[in-house]
């Protein structure tokens, strides 16, 4: 299981990869950088 600091860097990831992503191209982003940290099935609400 992912801890804070893995959660952390998930969260820096995200927000470096997606400031200039499609709204269709973020489920993938956010999938990639959970699975980095150990993460499934991540949920985002936009």
């Amino acid at each position: 299981m992912a801890g804070v600091i893995d959660c952390s860097r998930m969260m820096r990831g995200i927000l470096a990869d997606s400031h200039m992503t499609s709204i269709e191209q973020l489920p993938a982003y956010v999938a990639r950088h959970a699975r980095a940290v150990g993460l499934r099935d991540v949920f985002i609400y936009l």
